[in-house]
């Protein structure tokens, strides 16, 4: 009888595992937001970053024109690029194309929401809300999971907390 309990387990957890990677998204119009994520702060942090894939299935371009988050005084969309070995970020004060047909991946690195004037730490496993606005499709509320810094590699992005 025990055996068949155990069987029954582990049956269960099998069929239960497609469910576990289902990715996370959001959508408005043309546009889906996948698999939003930030990663934890460092206690006493002022910045934090959000980061995606932006998908646009529409036949025109799309734009990312802001964000915002009641955990953090500002967002803003940002680029941050390297330049002859000399990393530098702005501001996207037109906002962020995403072209029709296409797709964008904000990361660590790249294209990212920044948000400044942190209320709080980031910690792992928290969840972060936050709305993004586009030109065509209005607004979006996402949720993005917080990640652990361990296990991967720290970005320069993660260190910068005097934004």
């Amino acid at each position: 009888m025990r055996q068949w309990a155990v069987l029954f387990c582990m049956a269960a957890s099998i069929v239960c595992l497609p469910t576990l990677a289902v990715a996370t998204e959001y959508k408005a119009g043309s546009v889906s937001i996948i698999n939003p994520y930030s990663r934890a702060t460092p206690s006493g942090a002022m910045t934090g970053a959000g980061y995606m894939n932006i998908k646009n299935t529409g036949e025109e371009d799309e734009r990312l024109i802001s964000a915002s988050c009641g955990c953090a005084s500002k967002a803003e969309v940002h680029e941050m690029s390297n330049n002859n070995n000399v990393m530098s970020m702005r501001h996207m004060t037109e906002g962020l194309i995403i072209p029709a047909g296409g797709e964008v991946t904000l990361k660590p690195g790249g294209y990212h929401i920044m948000f400044m004037g942190l209320k709080k730490s980031f910690v792992a496993d928290d969840i972060v809300k936050a709305t993004l606005t586009f030109e065509k499709a209005g607004e979006v509320i996402i949720s993005l999971k917080v990640m652990s810094l361990r296990g991967g590699k720290k970005k320069m992005h993660d260190s910068h907390s005097k934004h």
